[in-house]
């Protein structure tokens, strides 16, 4: 074609077909280039392959490219090892290395990154935040787009789908209202070697069994009963039972040998009826096992009473002579009352 390869001097296994096409070559070797001003101003760059309008025009000794399509590449100067297909793909390029784009102005505003890879009309290259500086993003359906035009690392995929920051991961857009596996119960999330970090959930989430450490234990498929409470069988499996504050009975141990001041513990509330209710002591009323005494600032009681101690005063009924207040067990008729008059 029309001044191709017109100025080269040694370079070797050069192919130009078309106008302007290595005008510029002088020492570039292995160069394969077909198209109006494709490789225009290379000079000693080696192992390119350019194909359609102005592909890799301003490279000059950038290496290891190759492109098919109009524009792409176009400002690529001293960029290595690119691939781009597609009018535009990778077109602002200048320094970046080792980028893949394939699709009509694919990463077209990338100028400087490397290592990106973009498949699909338009991957990274929406408008917003286009990859620009960014390196080691791959970008897969038409319209993905990076968060940011310097993102690191982000890996997006789906129609228009959107990166949401640095190392992260985005499958879909959002019109997407589930992500399945590709059978039921067959496939596993993660594994105990590579285990999920954290999990967020904002709703339900359905499962047959949860995991505790290394043990499985199988839930219940319905809702329980009210006030219930989830109980295992010691076996791996989940059930509803009634919670443990409504036990018929205790287990209590035989003590009478302690030298031991025990508080005395009642039901809360006054309660006298029985059921399920709470438990309370008074730390000045006690029992002692190994003597048998219960210490308490007062008493109050009708009946018989082998041993009465008191350190105070003793407050008693006044009684009659035809009802003594206190009687002898061995002959009732025989006490001691004390008249009310006095």
């Amino acid at each position: 074609g029309y001044r191709s390869l017109e100025n080269n001097t040694t370079g070797d296994g050069n192919t130009a077909s078309g106008v302007y096409v290595m005008s510029a070559n002088t020492t570039g070797s292995y160069n394969t280039a077909t198209g109006f001003n494709s490789l225009d101003e290379n000079t000693t760059g080696d192992y390119n392959t350019a194909s359609g309008y102005q592909s890799l025009k301003s490279n000059t000794t950038g290496s290891s490219n190759t492109t098919s399509g109009n524009y792409s590449l176009r400002e690529n100067t001293t960029g290595r090892n690119n691939t781009a297909s597609g009018d535009n793909s990778l077109r602002l390029n200048t320094t970046g290395d080792y980028n893949t784009a394939f699709g009509s102005r694919s990463l077209q505003n990338n100028t400087t990154a490397s290592y990106n890879t973009a498949l699909g009309y338009n991957a990274g290259n929406t408008g917003t935040n286009d990859i620009t500086t960014g390196q080691y993003n791959v970008l897969l359906g038409a319209s993905t787009a990076a968060s940011q035009a310097a993102a690191s690392n982000q890996i997006v995929v789906g129609y228009v789908a959107a990166g949401h920051g640095d190392n992260i991961a985005v499958i879909g857009n959002t019109d997407m209202t589930a992500l399945h596996p590709a059978d039921d119960n067959g496939v596993d999330l993660g594994s105990s070697s590579y285990e999920y970090k954290d999990l967020y959930v904002d709703g339900v989430a359905y499962v047959d069994a949860i995991g505790m450490g290394s043990t499985a234990m199988t839930l219940p498929t319905a809702d329980g009963t009210a006030n219930y409470v989830l109980k295992t069988d010691g076996n791996g499996t989940l059930s509803w039972a009634a919670a443990g504050g409504t036990a018929a009975s205790v287990t209590i141990t035989d003590n009478e040998s302690t030298n031991e001041s025990n508080a005395l513990v009642f039901t809360s509330g006054g309660d006298i009826d029985g059921g399920n209710m709470g438990l309370e002591s008074d730390g000045t009323a006690t029992y002692n096992p190994s003597t048998g005494v219960i210490t308490a600032t007062g008493f109050s009681g009708a009946g018989t009473f082998s041993t009465i101690s008191a350190s105070g005063a003793v407050s008693l009924a006044d009684g009659s002579a035809g009802s003594p207040t206190l009687t002898n067990t061995g002959d009732t008729n025989t006490g001691l009352y004390f008249s009310a008059a006095d």
